[in-house]
This record gives structure tokens, C-alpha cells and sequence, in this order.
């Protein structure tokens, strides 16, 4: 797996973690960690479900990001107030 893949699929995660931030659907208080959580979930997301066909990739990266973001950076309740 080259590092360009994981690369890209990392930028695509962080796009997702940027509107889930500002829509307030996450919330994270440590960007350096969210950084390398991210690497971390691009190679993860690379061995086990990467598709050749580019729309597929696109909804499956989506996915896998919603759920690890929203997982690991539950809103607090504060964001309800």
C-alpha cells in the first residue's frame, strides 16, 4: 500500500472531521491527537476496505469516518445548552 493512498484516504478523513466539527457534531479538544488518530485510520481503512471502484471508496471512507469521528468525539453536553 502506497504512502500516496494512505495519504489521500487521510485527507478525506480529515475533510469529514472538519464538517463534523463545525456542524457540531463532534468535539474535539486535542487537534494533534485527532492528527495522528487520523494517519492511524487512513492505514486502517486501507487494509481492510479499500475499493478500486471511486465512488464506492468515497461512500465507504464516509462511513468509516462518521463512525470512528463520531465514536472517539461524542459532542459533550454543553453543545446542547
Amino acid at each position: 500500500m502506497s504512502r500516496d493512498i494512505i495519504f489521500e484516504t487521510a485527507i478525506d478523513i480529515a475533510l469529514n472531521a472538519g464538517y463534523l466539527i463545525e456542524t457540531g457534531e463532534i468535539e474535539v479538544d486535542d487537534s494533534r491527537l485527532l492528527v495522528q488518530r487520523i494517519r492511524l485510520w487512513a492505514e486502517e481503512f486501507e487494509k481492510k476496505s479499500r475499493t478500486d471502484d471511486y465512488i464506492d471508496y468515497i461512500d465507504d471512507v464516509d462511513r468509516f469516518a462518521c463512525y470512528v469521528l463520531k465514536s472517539n468525539y461524542p459532542r459533550s453536553q454543553k453543545a446542547f445548552d
